[in-house]
């Protein structure tokens, strides 16, 4: 996910539960061949299991979070480089999103393979909807 603010910065979540954010706005030099790498935050400060989506605060980049398989969503504080508050869910993470109108709410959209879409808010820390109704795992929120 690349943010919407400076139209700069990528995050990228790995498959061991590694993290990481990339500045895409320095060409690298065609001796190093990629890009810097701004934030590396390895399976111990990440993730247990894999990391299944990562999504921008719409407003800033001094957050962003991340879900996925050890059954965690996580708001990171970008400027500090490590977790603000962590979200325990119910079952694996399949996918995370903050919608752009999130200046008017702090809600987290997440997949889960409960066949849930909860809804957690940054502002008070809890998970405060959950929606049923899908017949499998919710692979995908937008």
């Amino acid at each position: 996910a690349i943010d919407e603010v400076e139209d700069r910065y990528l995050l990228c979540g790995y498959a061991d539960g590694s993290l990481a954010l990339l500045d895409v706005e320095e060409r690298p030099s065609p001796a190093h061949h990629k890009f810097e790498c701004v934030i590396q935050k390895e399976r111990s400060q990440g993730h247990n299991f894999a990391v299944t989506g990562v999504s921008w605060y719409p407003n800033d980049t001094g957050l962003f979070v991340s879900g996925g398989f050890d059954k965690a969503v996580k708001a990171w504080d970008t400027n500090r480089a490590e977790v603000a508050f962590t979200f325990p869910m119910p079952d694996k993470v399949h996918c995370v999103q903050m919608p752009a109108v999130a200046h008017r709410h702090n809600l987290i959209a997440v997949g889960s393979a409960d066949r849930r879409v909860y809804l957690c808010d940054l502002a008070s820390g809890g998970s405060q909807h959950a929606l049923s109704g899908h017949s499998e795992a919710v692979n995908c929120v937008a």
